[in-house]
Order: structure tokens, then C-alpha cells, then sequence
């Protein structure tokens, strides 16, 4: 079972909603009100990885998570700009990221592709 806690500043109910929807039974999502404590779970290795959402994918996803945790777990699935593909998500878990933010403009199509991959990459780590 993949434990992951939402944080971030922006949709969080939509983000519960979207995986919710895809009825993935090896998916735990932990909900808290708390920035802090969703980190302290990423920290303390009670959950897997950490997802936020913001305008921007970084800011208000990550912030708190880079300046107690450090940038090196952390990756930006979707910006304004740009959405990863699923090879470049592949490889950021690969090189064990675990911090994800997603920019609220592309919240469907981001966190569809955020679960595609992990799937694939929990697929090649259990084969």
C-alpha cells in the first residue's frame, strides 16, 4: 500500500477527488489541514510521498517542503508552462523524488499522468 498526504495551498479536495476517481486500491491518501504535519509524515516515513497543488506547481506545492526538507526530493509535474511527461516522472521517482506539485490549471491531466507513472515505476520496482 502507497501512502501519499496531500498538502500544498490550493485544491486539495480536488486532488482527494481525482484519485479517489480512479479507485486505485494500492493508494492511501492521508488528508491533514496541516502544511507541517503533512511534511512531518514525508519526513518520518509514514507516507510514501507528498502532492500539493498551486497556481504555479512550485511555490505554494513545495515551498515548505524544499526549505525544511530540501529541493533534492522534490519535483514539478506541471507549471503554466509545461507538463512533464510520464518518462521525465518515471525518472524523477527513479532518482527518489517525493515531493510532487502540480499547477491548478492542469490539475486533471497532471495527476492522471502523476498516476500513470508511479504505477509504472512501482511496477518495475516490485517486477
Amino acid at each position: 500500500m502507497i501512502k501519499i498526504v496531500i498538502g500544498g495551498q490550493l485544491e486539495k479536495r480536488s486532488l482527494y477527488d481525482a484519485i479517489k476517481q480512479k479507485h486505485l486500491k494500492c493508494i492511501q491518501i492521508i488528508e491533514t489541514d496541516d502544511e507541517l504535519e503533512s511534511i512531518y509524515l514525508l519526513q518520518s516515513g509514514e507516507v510514501d510521498y507528498y502532492i500539493g497543488v498551486c497556481m504555479t506547481g512550485s511555490g505554494g506545492a513545495l515551498g515548505l517542503v524544499s526549505s525544511i526538507l530540501g529541493n533534492d526530493i522534490t519535483f514539478t509535474v506541471s507549471s503554466p508552462v509545461k507538463i512533464s511527461d510520464k518518462s521525465e516522472v518515471i525518472r524523477q521517482l527513479e532518482l527518489g523524488k517525493r515531493a510532487f506539485g502540480f499547477c491548478s490549471f492542469s490539475l486533471p491531466h497532471s495527476i492522471d499522468l502523476f498516476l500513470v507513472s508511479l504505477d509504472e515505476y512501482l511496477g518495475h520496482i516490485n517486477a
